[in-house]
């Protein structure tokens, strides 16, 4: 280890005329952590009908979670929020709690939350760059660009002075070395978006040079097609009329017909499933009052009577 020390070493008189340094830290400060989450892709699908219903919760450590809107009905595992999130912090703090943590889960309204991925995000060294150069901080801006110098070069440069002027031969060049190693290291790993991107650029090269032919046809040729098919279809339309569609052999040429309620997908589509899912228990209750509004009078009459003849007969 090492041990930095300072030493004024003054006669009465010069101490009487020059006040004692303030060593004291810098009063703590206060910064605002602005995050915007984006989108998603390549997420894995969770539920059993391939849909996900995508948000996304963080927090930076000691601070309140706090989560994005709900992406619903995301088949593609492409989420997209465009969204604003802010956290307040204080500096000097602890190292541990400059993290920054993200979570996509997948929503669901019968049972508990999905986690589907975590991931954390060391901020400190740029809150702590932020605080002592007293400036705006961009990580993603500043990594891209690979700018260079800040508090921690200056404080490299200043050490390495100091130890080509000092008596003392401690060796602090590798500590600051690493951290000005890590400052300038990629806060996600891009190997994975590198090998994609190859991968595709493969496929569309070989897809560019499979060349579809297109085929060429005679006159007579065209004219004899378009007689066949101008038959077939006549001896399709007479043999619909004669014959059942449930008797024919070949089922392969009837499409699959579902029945399907457009304005019911589409309000389900805008509203969301938590809240159709509460609307339909709305209705639900509002048609059983209904019916014990309308027929709850004829029920009781009903038993009442049924009640009256059951006692006659145990009279009787």
């Amino acid at each position: 280890g090492s041990l930095q020390l300072w030493v004024d070493i003054l006669t009465p008189a010069q101490a009487a005329l020059y006040e004692p340094v303030n060593i004291e830290p810098p009063p703590p400060q206060k910064f605002e952590i602005r995050v915007v989450i984006w989108r998603s892709e390549g997420v894995t699908d969770r539920d059993m009908n391939t849909m996900n219903d995508l948000f996304v919760k963080a927090w930076m450590e000691g601070t309140k979670p706090q989560t994005t809107d709900t992406h619903w009905r995301c088949s593609t595992g492409k989420g997209s929020w465009n969204y604003r999130l802010k956290f307040t912090v204080q500096m000097p703090m602890k190292p541990e709690y400059g993290r920054l943590t993200i979570q996509l889960w997948d929503k669901d309204l019968a049972k508990w939350n999905d986690l589907i991925g975590e991931s954390q995000l060391d901020l400190y060294k740029w809150i702590h760059k932020a605080f002592h150069e007293k400036r705006t901080v961009r990580p993603f801006k500043e990594q891209n660009t690979g700018t260079k110098g800040g508090f921690l070069a200056q404080n490299e440069e200043d050490e390495s002075s100091d130890d080509e002027d000092g008596d003392n031969e401690g060796d602090h060049g590798p500590d600051l070395e690493n951290n000005n190693n890590e400052q300038h290291k990629p806060l996600l790993d891009t190997k994975k978006k590198k090998l994609h991107s190859k991968l595709k650029k493969k496929i569309t090269n070989v897809l560019k040079k499979v060349k579809r032919r297109k085929q060429t046809l005679t006159p007579d040729e065209r004219q004899r097609r378009k007689a066949e098919k101008e038959s077939n279809d006549k001896d399709e339309a007479f043999q619909s009329i004669l014959v059942s569609p449930l008797c024919l052999e070949d089922d392969s040429d009837w499409l699959e017909m579902r029945y399907t309620n457009r304005e019911a997908g589409i309000s389900e589509s805008m509203l969301g499933p938590e809240l159709c899912g509460k609307l339909a228990c709305f209705v639900c209750c509002a048609g059983c009052l209904s019916f014990m509004a309308l027929f709850g009078a004829s029920i009781m009459s009903t038993l009442t009577f049924y009640q009256q003849l059951q006692n006659q007969k145990d009279k009787l």
